[in-house]
């Protein structure tokens, strides 16, 4: 906190900012899992004493699991439990199926004994098995078709088969816990026990994890040599997503890897084998990696994007590892965490790029500007980067340091943070800088001609009432009688509230006093028409905000970067057979650098010419949804005279509330597509937001539907280098990092698009606006295709 208590004010660019330095600031709901609270089980077979060929590197995996629990994430190590077989000793307890459940159900009593917020991790190496099902039967339950399989970890003793397992994790769920599983073994026959490659292998016997010829081993973690593979790969169903290269996983559906509440990492397909080598697991080796490779990120780190990273920086998938991790459960979930990317949203973390000591103060700079929404006034907290995980603050961490915003740029924004004694809380390049406090508020004007005196009144007593949200601040609300009036304040989120037609309800209008569609009508009467009106305000707000960045005037910086932008509508695709179901309507996204590439190759000038863009659906409901590259990541990289991938599909949907207007002549519905292109890498995933029906009324949404826009092929979501390195760089560059564009196209979905099979046959019935305005300040060339 500053050092005074009393209100202090500065001048800044000609405008006074007043600063209330005695009122504590409160902290986006940013919080990552206290290390206290996470519990785990860690299990490794390798001596499997006669029932199945002994493995060499699952107690290693179990070792490098602890490790990574214990040192990178910092769990207690009385928090994390293990059962191993070993080569050369037998423990008191072995991993049996008995004693697993036991130590399973006693880690999970403390878990839920530590209160609201556990997270239990169970992490399985050994053999893996599929056999045909015994649950047909109907004194087994008749859970499953007969010729249908079961599949189990194959624990000492008899295996812990799929139903079994499902039903602990499930129990586990209803006790409260949030759970995360990784299975690093085979979940299908079709090979035996000796290496890969002949000769690769011998002298396993001599030490656990270590060739003893010195060589490396490579070995298939499955235990039936006879077993029939082929026949096993059909009786799956694919389910999820995927795609040629593995970028996205492919799920095959079965009991253990059916959807449930929780999360689930899978070395491989059923139909695949696990490898290990080198004395360790392949995944496992690679999943450690990989945690350690994004325990830094200064953006929240999902599952999906833990997988997309494990799979495209490991040699997992090549010709020498031909296995395909598979992850279930909710993509979104935050990595190692409890809540889902949906609860930040509106959360903007960014970090210190460069510090300068002034006389009483340091000045910062912060790796987000006007571009993200940063104005003059706004404040943020600042952390070292060792009170944050996974791009999440740890919890019971206090600010090292408050920063109020002096002047912004485009990419970047300058702040003051007031000198300290404490030399721990003086800035540093690659400190967390969380946006706490905007400066900004949205603008109401509301028609009171048709209100009585009581409910203008009860409206504007109920407005001061208002809790106070300070990412969200709660708008000046402006009671008037005058149906011409001029408003003192013009902004992209001034919202000017009028009586209906019939002058039974107030409708909301845009600072163009255009009735903004789709949004519900209040009824001046309700007690909670204050609450209801701030809500929508709050949430068409940013909404607002980011269509006004097409519009907005930036005369210095005349940046005119070269690029083709097409939204191209796919035709006979998704189509309903009922006149009642809507079609899907499919588009292609297109989307090239068309800079020229220099004649040096790899050198700064071609690097000058990159461009990073991140592209954005807005729906007609005041959603919006990152659709490239995946939602949350950071902005992709475009080199000059490349494209993204042709393979990107858009899927234009009619959202729930509109289905029933959808089925009426003459419908019609906007989606605006943007492409927010910058000189340089960063991440504009604070923008996402479900539609207004979901942030009205949370207990209706689903994430899946939040999500659902996009089908992705062959794309990066992982964190750009930008995002997790935490030094200073000195950058030099033919041009500035500092330049940001916007290109924009309008999509306009109506009924025959919908409904085609209940319309006359006319031809094309759909019909798309050409770009609504690219690049508004200093038009770029824009390459159109015939």
């Amino acid at each position: 906190m500053f050092s005074s208590a009393a209100d202090a004010a500065w001048n800044i660019n000609g405008k006074m900012i007043t600063l209330t330095q005695d009122r504590k600031l409160s902290v986006p709901a940013t919080m990552a899992v206290a290390p206290e609270k996470i519990f785990a089980v860690l299990i490794g077979i390798n001596n499997y004493h006669g029932q199945y060929k002994n493995l060499y590197g699952c107690v290693k995996d179990v070792e490098i699991i602890d490790t990574l629990l214990t040192t990178t994430l910092r769990v207690p190590a009385g928090n994390v439990h293990t059962l191993t077989s070993p080569h050369g000793s037998t423990p008191e307890t072995l991993p049996t199926k008995t004693n697993v459940f036991a130590l399973i159900e006693e880690v999970a009593g403390r878990a839920v004994a530590s209160g609201p917020g556990a997270l239990f991790f169970l992490h399985y190496s050994g053999h893996g098995m599929r056999t045909k099902t015994i649950y047909h039967k109907p004194e087994n339950g008749g859970l499953k078709s007969e010729g249908a399989y079961d599949e189990g970890l194959c624990t000492l003793g008899e295996p812990l088969m799929d139903v079994e397992l499902s039903n602990v994790l499930d129990g586990l769920n209803e006790l409260g816990l949030t759970v995360f599983v990784s299975l690093d073994c085979c979940h299908s026959g079709g090979a035996d026990r000796d290496s890969l490659y002949s000769g690769s292998g011998g002298g396993h016997d001599a030490l656990d994890g270590h060739d003893a010829a010195g060589l490396e081993s490579v070995s298939i973690r499955c235990p039936f040599p006879d077993s029939d593979s082929d026949d096993e790969i059909d009786s799956g169903t694919e389910v999820g997503r995927g795609n040629d290269d593995g970028r996205n996983v492919i799920v095959q559906e079965s009991w253990l890897y059916r959807n449930r509440r929780h999360n689930l990492l899978a070395a491989c397909q059923p139909s695949e084998f696990a490898y290990e080598t080198g004395g360790r697991g392949t995944m496992t080796y690679h999943l450690d990696k990989t945690v350690t490779a994004l325990k830094d990120s200064i953006i929240p780190i999902t599952y999906d994007m833990l997988i997309t990273h494990l799979v495209s920086k490991s040699g997992i998938r090549n010709n020498i590892f031909p296995q395909q991790p598979m992850l279930l459960g909710n993509r979104n979930r935050l990595a190692f965490g409890t809540n889902t990317k949906s609860a930040l949203t509106g959360v903007m973390q960014g970090n210190v790029t460069k510090t300068e000591k002034e006389v009483g103060f340091t000045l910062v700079t912060i790796s987000r500007g006007g571009s993200h929404g940063v104005e003059v006034g706004d404040r943020f907290a600042l952390y070292r980067p060792d009170q944050f995980t996974f791009g999440l603050l740890n919890p019971d961490e206090e600010r090292a340091a408050e920063a109020i915003i002096l002047e912004v740029t485009n990419m970047t924004a300058a702040a003051r943070v007031p000198t300290t004694s404490n030399l721990a809380n003086i800035p540093k390049v690659g400190w967390f800088a969380v946006l706490v406090q905007r400066n900004h508020r949205p603008v109401i004007y509301v028609d009171t001609v048709n209100l009585s005196d009581q409910a203008a009144t009860r409206l504007q007593n109920s407005w001061r009432e208002l809790p106070e949200d300070l990412l969200r601040p709660t708008a000046d609300l402006r009671l008037h009688s005058d149906p011409d009036i001029v408003p003192e304040v013009t902004c992209p989120d001034t919202f000017y509230v009028k009586p209906s037609e019939d002058g039974t309800n107030l409708v909301v209008h845009n600072n163009n006093t255009e009735i903004m569609e789709n949004v519900p009508s209040l009824d001046h009467n309700d007690d909670s028409i204050a609450r209801t009106l701030s809500l929508i305000v709050q949430h068409l707000s940013p909404y607002q905000r980011l269509t006004n960045l097409a519009a907005r005037e930036d005369s210095t910086n005349p940046w005119n970067p070269r690029y083709e932008f097409e939204i191209k509508r796919i035709h006979d695709v998704n189509r309903s057979n009922s006149p009642t179901l809507p079609a899907k309507v499919q588009y292609g996204v297109v989307f090239k650098n068309t800079e020229p590439r220099p004649t040096r190759i790899l050198n700064q000038e071609e690097e000058a010419l990159t461009q990073f863009i991140t592209i954005f659906n807005l729906d007609p409901t005041y959603g919006i949804t990152q659709i490239f590259p995946d939602e949350g990541a950071d902005s992709f990289e475009v080199y000059p005279r490349e494209a993204i991938d042709p393979k990107l599909k858009l899927n234009i949907t009619v959202p729930p509330q509109l289905q029933a207007a959808s089925q009426q002549p003459g419908f019609q519905m906007h989606d605006k597509i943007i492409v927010l292109i910058s000189s340089k890498a960063t991440n504009f995933r604070h923008y996402s937001q479900p539609d207004l029906h979901a942030w009205l009324h949370p207990e209706d949404a689903r994430e899946d539907v939040f999500f659902k826009k996009i089908t992705p092929k062959g794309q990066n979501n992982m964190p750009s280098r930008q995002a997790t390195r935490a030094e200073e760089e000195e950058v030099q560059n033919l041009r500035s990092l500092d330049e940001f564009k916007v290109a924009t196209w309008d999509i306009i979905t109506t009924h025959e698009d919908l409904y085609p099979q209940v319309e006359t046959n006319t031809g094309n019935h759909t019909q798309h606006q050409p770009p609504s305005r690219v690049v508004p300040v200093a038009q770029p060339m824009v390459e159109a295709h015939a």
